[in-house]
């Protein structure tokens, strides 16, 4: 379930990138499906991160990850974007054990097998089948990775499904005839991955849809829809033809990410849709089963607008719960724009209540649930919106105990006889 984390989408995401040189996308790629969010901002150089000794990933922001609750914490790539050298962190992948007790200034790390494609490192989203033994990494192809034995299956046969050309409704779209197209046959997602922990499908947003400007000719509309891949029958279906399934981004901010969790107790998705106004609900359900979109209205402390989060279910999908991020309205100047802050959303009230801040920010960290347990870890401790100010949190693991709302640096595991059913995220 969560994402299947990151962080945690719509339009122009960085999970989407291609063969990369140097970190960076290479110059033919359109600037169109050039990744553009606060993802990848430049920052200008600061000082770099301590180096990280054995198995330990090394300090660094927006990672792709997945967590399997009580087993492990899976991370992979991610921007040093605070260093003398702006780039991307391609060849490393790293697990967190959830199912031994460890402590912040002493995790349970591992460095695992990375894949190597041969065609040039690429970034993009992992989603985790429903009995946590395989990860799906998606990259405009699919890989497997095998949990148990450490090893990956690149570039599995998939089928893409893909329904026919349609005509919008739309007014704003009615461009050559409001034909609609979306972008090539890419088996990839926008951010976030969430896994059906009954079915095994997994949902993400799908690539912004592409429409034709008689002056720009193709460009991305302000439009994404739910895409969905069936590890079952290794099918990757975009759904353009169903406005139920699409998300208008004119109306949420077009061009930034959003982080997208599953509800198994629900049986919903939720998206927190980064940078909306102040005062406006950020928060939007999804109902698998109508595919329709809910802007919810939702009380108690609500969070503030930010990007960067920590999105993750909770106790089996009854709660959800969202932590840090940078504010997306701070000034320019502001240098503590980065947060701490942490909240926990009760699904069945659509009440938000805020918990004890974290010890430190975390923009753009990854996060996993285990229990009562919150995990957080990496990102930026320190940010400035104008990118002046850009420092690496270089913590240990932060734990987060839901049940007491409080935070400290020991991991004690769930009692297998205690445990509910897991869930996954990315």
């Amino acid at each position: 379930m969560h994402f299947s984390m990151s962080a945690a989408a719509i339009v122009v995401a960085a999970a989407f990138l291609t063969a990369s040189v140097n970190g960076q996308p290479p110059s033919w790629i359109p600037p169109s499906w050039r990744p553009t969010s606060t993802h990848i901002q430049r920052p200008r150089p600061t000082a770099d991160p301590t180096p990280t000794p054995g198995d330990a990933p090394p300090p660094r922001a927006f990672a792709n990850f997945a967590f399997s609750e009580h087993q492990k914490l899976f991370i992979s790539n991610g921007w040093f974007g605070w260093a003398s050298n702006w780039k991307g962190i391609y060849n490393e992948f790293h697990s967190l054990d959830l199912s031994v007790p460890w402590t912040s200034d002493k995790p349970a790390w591992e460095k695992l097998a990375y894949r190597s494609t041969g065609e040039g490192e690429t970034a993009g989203q992992f989603g985790i089948s429903k009995d946590n033994m395989t990860l799906y990494f998606f990259d405009g192809k699919v890989h497997k990775y095998n949990v148990k034995t450490n090893t990956w299956d690149l570039n599995i046969d998939s089928v893409f499904t893909r329904p026919p050309k349609n005509i919008s409704d739309d007014p704003a779209l009615d461009l050559h005839k409001g034909k609609m197209y979306p972008h090539g046959d890419m088996r990839s997602f926008k951010a976030d991955v969430a896994t059906d922990p009954e079915t095994g499908v997994m949902y993400g947003f799908g690539e912004s849809i592409q429409v034709w400007d008689e002056v720009y000719r193709w460009r991305t509309s302000p439009y994404a829809s739910i895409a969905t891949f069936d590890p079952a029958t290794n099918n990757y279906t975009r759904p353009y033809d169903n406005d139920a399934h699409r998300v208008k981004l004119s109306d949420i901010r077009s061009g930034v990410v959003n982080s997208l969790v599953l509800s198994a107790a629900a049986k919903k998705l939720y998206a927190f849709m980064w940078e909306m106004d102040d005062g406006e609900s950020a928060l939007f359900e999804y109902n698998i089963l109508s595919m329709k979109w809910t802007q919810l209205n939702t009380t108690g402390d609500i969070p503030s607008p930010r990007a960067g989060l920590c999105f993750a279910p909770a106790y089996g999908g009854t709660k959800l719960i969202l932590a840090g991020g940078r504010s997306s309205t701070a000034p320019d100047d502001d240098t503590n724009a980065a947060l701490n802050d942490v909240y926990l959303y009760d699904v069945a009230t659509s009440v938000w209540t805020k918990m004890a801040s974290a010890p430190s920010p975390h923009h753009g960290g990854v996060c996993a649930v285990s229990g009562d347990s919150f995990i957080i870890w990496g990102g930026y401790s320190a940010y400035s919106n104008n990118n002046e100010v850009i420092v690496a949190n270089e913590d240990g693991p932060a734990i987060f105990n839901m049940s007491s709302n409080t935070w400290g640096t020991t991991y004690t595991p769930t009692p297998v006889g205690a445990r509910s059913p897991s869930f996954v995220s990315q």
